[in-house]
């Protein structure tokens, strides 16, 4: 096998179609078998075995087309179960309302005999050479064969013949697919045979070392693994005799402390939320008063001004996007001040035009009529100063002119 050049028709294993035992002739239920669990015969991988507990599925539902083909979809479902050691998809079928589909359900309904395929992609392969084994699924195989260790089903396909032979994936003709040298496993055939719970070895463990270091690092670590594996078991039933109540009260404070902490990731983005809020419209209402106030607009406009473009439509995904929100008040802006020139221009007659003060100018009126009032109100208080004297001379010379006129008469 050439593992940087895996034809994808060497990924559609052909599976069952089964229609659900019991249904009546109206009924359409069927169920697809993924995957036996068992050794496939394969024309590229020789033996195949597919490790159940490595197998996933590359999305949370999948595809169902036909001949693999993507432009003729049929249906989407979702999680697969373990049915008997196999790989099944049943029950959580959704059919599409496509051509595909409709001739499907139709020759489904007059029990087409159809078979399945299902793609496959490996992520870790175990390749075992001629005489070596290794334990899958509950059994050994033995090589020349092949265990897909880690796998993903991208899709599965109706099909009228099973994808058993090179030509029969027309969809996949000539593509190939590239596996990284470290996910290939070799598996080679060593000196030595199992039989009960006895090990019979052909040499001794430091000559087997020195020959096939890769072959001892293997055993060691499957040997390792397995002895930990039963005393862990043992152990862990033991231990936990005692602690049965205590565990079931620190599993019960752990579901409280993940709920008070889900609550606080809940809050935390509740504020968040609205802080993001707050902080966009703050800004929209910058871009209106700054663009406003440098145009020539009546002010008396502008609350209704602002309601033509809000900045909620420009808001995608928690992003506000300020460039776009900045040309759509630019336009509304231009907008109104045509509409206003065409409605001056009605009013005081064809091309004559009176525009309306802009914030600058209305400032500056109001400046303007602030320091008018201040130099009147210091104008009067003089004036009032200056009279109230001349009041006053005018009672000392009256006075004065009194005191004459008595002392002539005296």
């Amino acid at each position: 096998m050439n593992d940087n050049g895996i034809p994808k028709s060497a990924l559609c294993l052909r599976t069952a179609f089964e229609f659900v035992e019991g249904a009546e002739k109206e009924d359409t239920s069927f169920k697809i078998v993924a995957y036996s669990g068992k050794t496939i015969e394969h024309w590229w991988w020789d033996s195949l075995v597919i490790d159940v507990e490595g197998l996933s599925m590359s999305q949370k539902r999948i595809p169902v087309l036909e001949d693999h083909m993507t432009d003729r979809k049929i249906a989407h479902t979702g999680k697969f179960i373990i049915e008997d050691g196999a790989v099944v998809f049943k029950d959580g079928f959704v059919m599409l309302d496509t051509p595909e589909a409709a001739e499907f359900q139709s020759n489904l309904a007059k029990k087409y005999p159809y078979q399945a395929s299902v793609y496959v992609k490996p992520s870790n392969i175990e390749k075992l050479e001629k005489g070596a084994t290794a334990k899958v699924n509950g059994f050994k195989l033995k090589g020349p064969g092949t265990i897909f260790r880690k796998a993903e089903i991208k899709e599965v396909s109706v099909v009228t013949f099973g994808a058993d032979n090179k030509t029969s994936v027309t969809a996949f003709t000539e593509q190939k697919i590239s596996l990284p040298e470290e996910n290939v496993i070799l598996i080679k055939k060593e000196k030595v045979e199992q039989e009960g719970d006895d090990l019979k070895m052909d040499m001794t463990a430091a000559e087997f070392k020195k020959q096939n270091p890769e072959g001892y690092n293997a055993f060691v670590a499957q040997l390792t693994e397995s002895i930990t594996k039963d005393v862990t078991a043992k152990l862990s039933v033991e231990i936990q005799k005692p602690f049965e109540g205590e565990m079931e009260k620190v599993l019960t404070s752990l579901t409280e402390a993940k709920d008070k902490i889900t609550k606080l990731e809940l809050d935390v983005e509740k504020r968040e939320t609205l802080r993001l809020g707050a902080e966009m419209k703050a800004k929209a209402d910058g871009i209106w008063e700054a663009k406003l106030e440098e145009s020539e607009l009546d002010p008396n406009y502008f609350s209704k001004i602002v309601k033509h473009v809000t900045h909620s439509k420009f808001v995608k995904d928690d992003n506000f996007d300020v460039g776009a929100f900045s040309k759509a008040v630019d336009e509304e802006i231009a907008d109104w001040g045509k509409m206003e020139t065409k409605t001056a221009s009605s009013v005081t007659g064809e091309g004559f035009h009176t525009r309306k003060d802009s914030v600058k100018d209305v400032k500056q009126k109001e400046d303007d009529e602030a320091l008018i009032k201040s130099m009147t109100e210091l104008v009067g208080r003089k004036s009032k100063t200056a009279m109230g004297k001349e009041q006053e001379a005018y009672s000392v010379k009256a006075s004065a002119d009194v005191g004459d006129d008595d002392n002539e008469n005296f």
